[in-house]
């Protein structure tokens, strides 16, 4: 049981949570992103936006969106007077987030109605044509639902040109990066040598691992929404073997 849906770090009591930005269906949001003075921003976390996002968007390179809420305030300071767009993978960040930017002192805050999801249904539906770009990252496990043909980020191994959303193949890292194929093969699913160390071990050894008990590796183990340089610890492991 959680108390919330999204965790976002605020006092509900402080501001008025009912007080939201104004709905915009499609047709609404694209024309308003045409407007002189327009200012639109991505709540969702780095590796969402990183695969796919409105043209022109803001993106701020959050990690949480408790951390991205105070990030984005601090981006906005001197834009209180101007209009400004919002949106998010389904609409539910928007709602706390546009009430929270209200209650900071904007007085045009605006949200896509839906998220993106929602928007993607309406242009299909009424032959819009799409502002967003990419990919529309998703919580299941497809990681990503393509929008357009266009690939806009890079392997985190390689840099080749790649939007595919992996998690490191041991279990005990389970990092999400993005893998191109070519990364796939040649690292066993892994996101570091490292990690194709422990994944080549039987069975009962990464058990063992697991527990903490294995010794003999260094465990190369990150939170799954953190970034790090996969292509530097990559080169500089790969140089140490070498040695």
């Amino acid at each position: 049981m959680r108390e919330k849906i999204v965790a976002d770090g605020l006092n509900d009591g402080a501001f008025d949570v009912t007080n939201v930005g104004r709905h915009l269906n499609a047709k609404e949001f694209n024309e308003a992103l045409q407007l002189p003075g327009t200012v639109v921003v991505d709540l969702r976390n780095h590796y969402e936006s990183e695969v796919g996002h409105f043209k022109g968007a803001i993106l701020p390179q959050a990690d949480t969106f408790r951390q991205e809420l105070p990030m984005v305030l601090d981006l906005l300071q001197d834009k209180k007077d101007q209009k400004i767009l919002l949106y998010c993978t389904g609409g539910v960040r928007c709602e706390k987030a546009s009430a929270f930017f209200k209650h900071h002192g904007f007085n045009d805050v605006n949200q896509l109605n839906g998220g993106i999801i929602h928007y993607t249904r309406q242009v299909k539906a009424e032959g819009l044509q799409t502002e967003f770009i990419g990919k529309n990252f998703v919580f299941d496990q497809r990681l990503g639902e393509r929008i357009t043909n266009d690939i806009i980020s890079k392997c985190h191994q390689c840099g080749s040109a790649s939007d595919r959303h992996v998690n490191c193949k041991n279990e005990e890292c389970h990092l999400l990066f993005i893998q191109c194929e070519n990364c796939a093969e040649k690292m066993n699913g892994c996101c570091t040598p490292a990690c194709m160390e422990i994944v080549a071990l039987p069975i009962e050894q990464r058990r063992v691992h697991r527990k903490g008990k294995g010794k003999e590796l260094h465990r190369n183990v990150y939170k799954s929404r953190l970034r790090p340089n996969l292509s530097e610890i990559l080169n500089r492991q790969l140089t140490h073997q070498h040695e």
